[in-house]
């Protein structure tokens, strides 16, 4: 039962985390757009 959890555990961090990035990914562009235009 415990492995489960972890594993579970790490599935979620790794789908926050590629959440994550691409929000910053996204505000990066936002940001250079706003400073270009």
């Amino acid at each position: 039962m415990t492995p489960f959890i972890y594993e579970f555990a790490g599935y979620f961090d790794r789908n926050v985390n590629y959440v994550n990035n691409q929000y910053n990914v996204k505000r990066k562009v936002y940001g250079k757009a706003k400073n270009l235009g």
